[in-house]
């Protein structure tokens, strides 16, 4: 509109004035600009920039952007406060201009986006020769009513192992709850191979007898558990030939084995063979209570049978052994039976009959010249006490130690004299009383067994002593013959004795004083007679239920037993010889006074035990760290000599020597050290999933990591670089691992933490031989600089660098391929969008990965640009991702992890296939990292490009062809990465309700290319940038953000850095066409912002900053001249004067 206004001089002046809501600018009114409105578009608009689409030219009125609401659309919209916000079976979870439909898996439910629920398929059918299957959520509880079916079906003429690897439903005695059913077929009118609820029920492997086999899961609505996880195979080979052509026979007693494992020809045998061969029969009567009491057991080949002892016969209705009584002459003190007119005593099991022919007792433990034991003689030491000689045996050391009194130290050695006692621990023999005394003993702070202290003829008669110990660490057990049948009486008595559910023996000293006299004067003539008794000393661990389960307990715990022999004991009743029988730790157990004629009877006392002549006490415990070692490692010694664990430990990967050599077969377990900068890490269960299925075992690898306090990037990756393998001489070190040491494990972890408390128990708390043993049984095998993983980015305004080292712009708009591994069916891909509206530049804001159909991760940027959205397997984890703050979850053949980088939040996906990804919020958009196995070269393609140490050919299109490798950004974008547009047919990503690919398709969309840059800007960008980093300058002049640019720059020198660290390795040096060539490794980035390398031959140092752009083999990923992250040729640093 134009207004003429008359002046004052009668002149004419003409004004131009525009509607509300617009402005003049020049002899135009266009519409308000920059969130003003209003008449001259003087006012400025109230509103929220973030959460508007647009302000009102006229009235100011915020259009806000959907979920958002108020004057200035600041307040959130609670979607949740409607009642149709969601459907049935899901919870409405709110989120900033937004909101999440999560459903209820307790009820089966899963999300079909973010919006809608569906009830979760749960039928499948497994057709490869190998794989495993979970229960659903495994290995968090399953859900409610659950009915899910596996049928699994191999090659015809072929059949299927079940290897049950972890099981845990709700147990019940005829499985009436929730249960797996077992059919040997594809169908459930196939014959049942097993119902199963409960652990201890299932067999661990279960065979079919055809290719086809179905597993059928049912869950009622109360109680969900853990689940199970099952893998299965198929037999490839001929019964009883093994190997990757089935050209090896397996060395099997066929007739005694089942079958032999297909891969590494390990026999399984058939019940009561054993060996490796299956070639040794079991002796099943070496085992307690096998047999029925009083019976013995006959062992056969592959088998046992059990027979009533002579005495007894066996009662049809109880099925037990019971005594015969059908004398009517003899009064037996047990059973009685006749042959003929002939009547015979016969005692039950563990007693013997005496030779009055009458009377059962308690036997001697085996003793003697035969049974290898040690016998005092006049070679050993000589102590003479009150002028009477006693003989001293040589010390006995206990190796395992022994617990005596209340005390945690063990006791190691012991003395056995011919006085008829024992001196436990390093003594002074001067400090023993002259004559027998306990009480006198204990204030002199002696250990002491006394069976029969006494002043007795160190000539007459002879005493020997035999130790035996379950776990050897250094002496031989020259009793190997007999040690079974000690060991497994003392396990009894014991449990006898003293009412014990059980008892696992550790040390037994057996000592034995035969046909030995009194000591006697002259006129003494008449005192000729002789005793012989028997002390010993029993060490081990009771056995306890909890959870009606059978367990050691924690302390270990040593015994005393005395046998005096019905018969055996002929010393004559003399007043005044003193005689002390007990025991001294650091308390006293003294049998009443014993200078009566209780002495010459006491064969005949019913003792303590219950029978004649037989006394027993608790004399010591312990629960210390060096029992606790003891116990473990004496559990473990049979390992040493297992040749299918022997397999397992030379199957797993070696440790790198660094924690930034680590790949995706790693993750972090635990932290150790008082600073918390130890860090330990294991072998992954998707790693194990993949390529160590079957092996239980696992490997700890512990490296010092100072991080830097600040968080100056450089210094952490640095860090990173020169954190410290942990050797074996450390107590904080790793080591191989007796199984997998996640929670979420196909094996039960409870195994691994044991083994790394006993690794604390014994390598630090203890130490000394028992810690090298420890690492005998479960070594560290030291660690390697081979690195079996190459890196990959994507970030910035996008910026793509590929796994062969190539860096490229791509500014498109839409969703792209990054990775397709057809041969692992793997895809990744990614989602790129304006950084702004109206802006040229696009960054990443979702990615999406898929492999097979049980692993899915999707990540987008969040409304507020400022976190992360996830959706695991199409579920929402978001909120559970943030508030956990160690989120680990396993799905599948995936493994997703939570981890913390200088303050920023990062997700790390591992799929079983060998890949890895890293995301991160940089500045209002997300950036990638990948890291990809080198068992898939040559099988990559896509925006990542080919995976074959070849940069020439890293732009191949989906049909193979290969476009030359110096494309401009406009061929780049044309002929290149719209040829890797996401179409319905190959997408992954998950969509709202309202959308789909189409709404992120932008066809018509034309970017900032490199031509169309502001030059005016371009000084500016280098003054920022560098001259040398495109990347950089292309993101300052496509968004005039200082920030984001230089955040792009990190993020490329960050790759560059530990590209050139990891080349080091001679496993995985580059290579260059030139012949002369210097392998170049970086240590770490100077003050002054230059790279020193290092020669590895001659250790000659390079200043990297001399080096002219030029001397690079690969100059395009030359962002600064002192980032040469490639081998350098030897005649080009010579011409550069710096050799």
């Amino acid at each position: 509109m134009c207004v003429v206004i008359p002046t004052t001089n009668n002149m004419l002046n003409e004004t131009c004035y525009c509607p509300v809501g617009m402005m003049v600018i020049g002899e135009k009114c266009i519409a308000c600009q920059n969130w003003t409105y209003g008449p001259e578009c003087h006012s400025q608009c109230q509103c929220s920039h973030t959460t508007t689409v647009a302000c009102h030219a006229v009235s100011g009125h915020c259009q806000c952007m959907p979920g958002w609401t108020g004057l200035d659309c600041s307040t959130d919209v609670n979607e949740c406060d409607t009642s149709d916000a969601c459907p049935l079976y899901s919870t409405c979870i709110n989120l900033p201009g937004s909101y999440n439909c999560s459903c209820q898996k307790k009820n089966g439910f899963v999300n079909n986006g973010p919006y809608s629920c569906v009830q979760k398929a749960c039928e499948f059918k497994l057709n490869g020769s190998s794989g495993y299957f979970t229960s659903p959520w495994y290995p968090y509880q399953y859900y409610n009513n659950a009915n899910c079916t596996w049928t699994v079906t191999v090659q015809k003429g072929h059949v299927i192992s079940l290897l049950i690897e972890d099981f845990e439903l709700e147990s019940h005695n005829w499985c009436a709850n929730d249960y797996i059913t077992i059919y040997d077929g594809s169908t459930t009118q196939s014959s049942i191979v097993g119902k199963y609820c409960s652990e201890r029920d299932i067999p661990s492997l279960i065979r079919s007898s055809s290719s086809e086999l179905l597993v059928e899961f049912k869950s009622d609505a109360h109680n969900n558990f853990r689940g199970f996880n099952i893998s299965y195979s198929s037999h490839l080979c001929e019964n009883f030939t093994y190997g990757d052509k089935c050209s090896s026979a397996c060395q099997c007693v066929q007739s005694n084995s089942w079958f032999c494992d297909n891969l590494n020809g390990h026999c399984i045998c058939k019940s009561g063979w054993q060996g490796d061969k299956c070639q040794e029969d079991v002796d099943e009567c070496l085992a307690a209570q096998v047999c029925q009491p009083n019976s013995e057991c006959i062992n056969t080949l592959g088998s046992y049978n059990c027979m009533c002892r002579v005495g007894f016969h066996l009662n049809i209705t109880s099925g037990l052994c019971v005594e015969r009584g059908e004398c009517k002459v003899k009064h037996c003190s047990h059973t009685c039976w006749t042959q003929g007119e002939q009547e015979t005593c016969g005692c039950p099991d563990h007693l013997e009959l005496t030779s009055d022919g009458f009377t059962c007792v308690v036997p001697y433990y085996s003793y003697g010249f035969s049974n290898g034991d040690g016998i005092l003689s006049s070679d050993n030491m000589l102590v003479s006490l009150n002028n009477n000689t006693v003989y001293v045996s040589k010390p006995i050391y206990l190796n395992q130690g022994v617990p005596f009194g209340s005390s945690e130290q063990l006791q190691t050695v012991a003395y056995v004299m011919t006085s008829g006692a024992i001196i436990l621990g390093a003594t002074g023999f001067s400090d023993i009383p002259s004559s027998p005394n306990l009480h006198q003993a204990f204030t002199q702070n002696q250990f002491m067994i006394a069976p029969y202290w006494a002043n007795i003829n160190p000539t007459e008669g002879y005493t020997t002593h035999h130790l035996y110990e379950n776990c050897i660490l250094s002496q031989p057990d020259h009793g190997s013959a007999q040690k079974e049948i000690i060991m497994k009486r003392a396990a009894r008595d014991i449990s006898e004795y003293h009412n014990l559910k059980g008892f696992q023996v550790s040390t037994v000293l057996v000592v034995t004083w035969v046909s030995r006299e009194p000591l006697h004067s002259d006129n003494e003539v008449s005192d000729r007679g002789s005793n012989t008794f028997q002390s010993l000393l029993i060490s081990g661990w009771a056995k306890e239920i909890h959870d009606g389960h059978e367990v050691l307990a924690e302390e270990e715990t040593s015994y005393v037993i005395f046998i005096y022999q019905k018969g055996q004991m002929n010393w004559n009743f003399i007043p005044d010889r003193i005689i002390n029988i007990g025991v001294i730790s650091d308390t006293i157990t003294q049998l009443p006074t014993t200078d009566h004629d209780l002495v010459g009877m006491i064969d005949s006392v019913q003792g303590n035990t219950g029978y004649l002549g037989v006394f027993s006490f608790k004399v010591g415990t312990s629960h210390g760290p060096a029992t606790q070692c003891n116990r473990y490692i004496c559990s473990k010694l049979p390992l040493l000599s297992d040749p299918v664990y022997a397999n397992e430990m030379q199957q797993l990967y070696k440790c790198p020597c660094t924690i930034a050599e680590l790949g995706h077969q790693w993750q972090l377990f635990e932290k150790r050290g008082l600073n918390q900068n130890i860090y330990c890490y294991a072998i992954s269960t998707v790693a194990k999933a993949r390529f160590l299925h079957n092996n239980r075992r696992n490997k700890l690898c512990c490296y010092k990591w100072d991080k830097p306090e600040g968080n100056d990037w450089q210094e952490w990756e640095e860090s990173r670089m020169n954190s410290a393998y942990i050797p074996s001489d450390s107590p904080l070190s790793g080591h191989l691992l007796i199984s997998d040491p996640w929670s979420w494990s196909y094996f039960n972890n409870s195994e691994a933490l044991e083994n790394i408390a006993a690794h604390h128990m014994c390598c630090k708390q203890v130490k000394s031989e028992k810690c090298d043993l420890f690492y005998k049984i479960f070594p560290d095998t030291g660690c390697t600089d081979f690195v079996d993983f190459v890196p990959a980015s994507a970030l910035g305004d996008p910026h793509i660098i590929t796994l062969d080292g190539l860096l490229y712009t791509m500014n498109g708009w839409g969703e792209y391929t990054m990775m397709d591994v057809s041969e692992e069916n793997f895809t990744l891909q990614a989602r790129t969008e304006p950084i702004a509206p109206l802006y040229k530049a696009t960054v990443f804001t979702a990615f999406s990965a898929k492999e097979n159909n049980d692993a899915h991760v999707q990540v987008e940027l969040s409304p507020n640009k400022k976190e992360m959205m996830m959706f695991l397997n199409a579920v929402d984890f978001t909120q559970k991702f943030y508030e956990d703050s160690d989120f680990t979850l396993v799905l599948g053949s995936m493994a997703v992890v939570k981890e913390v980088r200088l303050q920023q939040v990062t997700v790390r996906a591992t799929f079983a296939c060998g890949v890895s990804m890293k995301v991160y919020v940089a500045l209002n958009n997300l950036e990638i990292e990948l890291y990809v196995d080198k068992h898939l070269l040559n099988k990559t393609f896509g925006l990542v490009g080919n995976f074959n140490g070849n940069k020439r050919d890293e732009f191949t299109l989906p049909d193979g062809t290969v476009l030359p490798g110096n494309l401009s950004h406009y061929d780049i974008f044309y002929e290149f990465a719209k040829k890797w547009e996401v179409t319905p047919a190959t997408s992954v990503f998950l969509y709202k309700s309202d959308q789909n690919y189409l709404h992120y398709w932008h066809p018509d969309y034309v970017p900032m290319f490199e031509n169309n840059l502001d030059r005016h800007q371009h000084t500016n960008a280098v003054r920022l940038c560098g001259s040398s980093s495109h990347a950089c300058i292309f993101d300052y002049l496509t968004t005039l953000d200082a920030k984001f640019a230089e955040n792009s720059k990190k993020a490329i020198l960050r790759y560059t850095m530990l590209s050139a660290y990891l080349a080091h390795s001679h496993e995985t040096s580059l290579s260059s066409k030139d012949s002369e060539t210097l392998d170049c490794k970086l240590f770490r980035m100077r003050n002054n912002g230059t790279l020193q390398v290092q020669e590895i031959d001659s250790k000659t140092h390079i200043d990297l900053d001399r080096v002219p752009a030029g001397a690079c083999s690969t100059p395009e990923m030359t962002l600064e001249k002192a980032l040469c992250t490639a081998i350098i040729t030897n005649t080009t640093l010579k011409n550069a004067g710096v050799l």
